[in-house]
């Protein structure tokens, strides 16, 4: 959906036009990532737990 306000669609181009800066081991998107985030990976132990908080919980049927 396109935003109706000309200076927040501006600002929204300029946001995602401006990219992160490439990482070593990256993925390879062109995206902008959240830094507020606590990485999870790289470390002891299952992530699971942790995928799953972030998710919304566990599914069921």
């Amino acid at each position: 959906m396109a935003i109706p306000d000309e200076k927040q669609r501006l600002e929204e181009d300029e946001y995602w036009a401006n990219f992160d800066e490439p990482m070593e081991n990256g993925v390879g998107c062109r995206c902008r990532c959240d830094t507020d985030i606590v990485d999870v990976e790289g470390k002891d132990g299952s992530c699971l737990p942790e995928w799953v908080d972030v998710a919304g919980g566990w599914a069921s049927p």
